[in-house]
């Protein structure tokens, strides 16, 4: 590292800089490099959620495995950007291990008979601000209360605050 020219000429500052360039030549480029989410060690990774601002269900509570929290601290920025847009709560069901998601407007009371039409509801229109969301998931698969839990939590935390969650469909395929 040159010094400048101005405090070339001033022992003490040359000795500082020989001993700092010494000390960085010395550290590994990885120890330094903490935002290379695959290669930085295991024990910066809790360092990093908490920077980012990715605990409890902005993303450490789901994320189980190492590739899950690498993932989930590459993609923090971004989550943290587009949080309230439908993007935000696709990608972190993703990284929660829910991949096939569909967001659905809700518009009132469907007719798709799971409704009794006993006149206590307004069927004309629904309020404009409901949402669904539908999971689909493979055969064999079968959901259980903390399944259902973890995903209204993650929706709850990257929805828009105007918008209600007014159910979660799974669909087994």
């Amino acid at each position: 590292m040159p010094i400048a020219s101005v405090l070339s000429g001033d022992p003490r500052w040359t000795g500082l800089m020989r001993a700092t360039e010494e000390v960085l030549e010395s550290l590994p480029l990885q120890n330094v490099l903490v935002y290379y989410t695959d290669t930085v060690s295991e024990k910066i990774l809790d360092e990093l959620a908490i920077q980012f601002d990715m605990l409890d269900y902005k993303g450490w509570a789901f994320a189980d495995t190492i590739e899950k929290k690498r993932e989930l601290i590459r993609f923090a920025i971004e989550l943290r950007q587009k949080k309230g847009t439908p993007w935000s709560i696709k990608k972190a069901l993703s990284i929660a291990g829910f991949d096939n998601i569909e967001i659905q407007k809700a518009s009132g009371i469907l007719y798709d008979g799971t409704t009794v039409y006993n006149g206590n509801e307004n069927y004309g229109s629904g309020f404009w601000a409901n949402f669904l969301v539908k999971i689909t998931m493979p055969t064999g698969y079968s959901v259980n209360v903390s399944d259902i839990q973890l995903v209204t939590k993650i929706v709850n935390q990257y929805k828009p605050h105007r918008s209600v969650l007014i159910g979660i469909n799974w669909l087994i395929e």
